[in-house]
């Protein structure tokens, strides 16, 4: 028979198991607003049981319970489908925050805007037209060009300063992306020295995932998990945290492929901030390709036309506008500027 000190010992068991479970319980309302943070449930065991000779043979007494361990409650398939959402999520979130930029650079359409003053000078070309003999034609003309060049070059720097600041936050976030990554790492390592002990490293394991969904934020991963409670990440096909190792990410890119390389392997960007940042970068240079193209147009068109004609000062072969590389360098002619009587408005030079 059990002895008189059996049921003691259960209860003393019983007791401090429940100890330790409203422990647990009180960790979790205590981290209810902790970011990261898992709800912890306590599991519970039976001891095993005593057996002992009764007078109807081999007996076997129950002794209680005991702490079999505390579990993180944690639903992994929907960790893996937060990191490919907030991935995509932050993608096009930041290509839109840059677009609403540009957006408000380019101020299309809009009479304070590049087409606003196209419409004015040829306003004023069509008003010279009307009164080819008026020199304030002339000097309004002048001025309407003017400030469509202001504008043209404007918008140009703006964009250049743009692209400028993309530039530098593709580098930041590299380095952010990097930064994670080793942290990845070393929480890897503590937490397969703590597995190795025995131990439950719930408290690690959350400050690895509000690592990964910080990292995912960035760029596209994937990971896989080991036996030995680490978990490996990797970008496309580049291995950024290792079971061991911890290998940065390579800060050579290419924007228009949105790809980075080290020189031996090119790897693919495809979500996050990162990607975002490629895409917005790439849609500058569109805008400033398409500003280009349409300064270089414009200019050609018009000097053409401008240089058969002869002005009130009677020569000829005088372009309007000056420059030759896209709106980095639009400006009127010296001419033009020195002079507005330099304008032809027609073929014979009479006014």
């Amino acid at each position: 028979m059990p002895s008189a000190f059996t049921g003691i010992d259960i209860a003393a068991r019983a007791l401090r198991t429940f100890e330790a479970a409203l422990n647990v319980t009180g960790n979790n309302i205590a981290n209810v607003n902790t970011r990261g943070y898992s709800r912890q449930r306590l599991e519970i065991g039976q001891t095993p049981p005593e057996l002992r000779w009764t007078l109807s043979g081999l007996t076997s007494f129950g002794t209680g319970t005991f702490v079999n361990g505390v579990l993180r409650i944690r639903d992994l398939f929907l960790d893996g489908r937060y990191l490919e959402v907030s991935s995509e999520a932050f993608r096009s979130q930041t290509m839109r925050n840059v677009l609403q930029t540009v957006e408000q650079i380019l101020g299309e359409p809009g009479a304070n805007a590049v087409s606003g003053a196209l419409d004015a000078m040829f306003d004023s070309w069509n008003n010279l037209a009307a009164n080819p003999a008026d020199d304030g034609a002339r000097f309004d003309l002048r001025m309407k060009a003017a400030t469509l060049v202001s504008r043209i070059r404007d918008v140009h720097e703006r964009l250049v300063t743009q692209d400028a600041m993309l530039r530098s936050q593709v580098t930041d976030t590299i380095g952010q992306i990097n930064t994670l990554g080793r942290r990845i790492q070393e929480l890897n390592e503590e937490i397969r020295r703590q597995t190795a002990a025995g131990a439950d490293p719930n408290d690690l394991l959350d400050q690895r995932q509000v690592a990964l969904d910080d990292l995912s934020k960035l760029v596209n991963l994937r990971t896989q998990p080991m036996q030995d409670g680490t978990l490996q990440v990797f970008i496309h096909n580049h291995t950024l945290v290792g079971q061991v190792e911890f290998f940065p990410l390579p800060a050579n890119y290419d924007a228009a492929t949105s790809t980075v390389t080290d020189g031996v392997r090119v790897t693919t960007i495809s979500g996050g901030q990162l990607a975002g940042l490629f895409g917005s970068l790439n849609a500058v240079a569109s805008y400033r390709a398409q500003l280009d193209s349409f300064v270089n147009e414009m200019r050609t068109q018009i000097n053409s036309l401008h240089q058969t004609g002869i002005n009130l000062n009677g020569t000829t072969g005088i372009d309007f506008f000056a420059g030759t590389s896209g709106a980095a360098d639009l400006d009127l002619s010296d001419e033009v500027k020195a002079d507005p009587r330099n304008i032809a408005a027609g073929a014979s030079g009479a006014p």
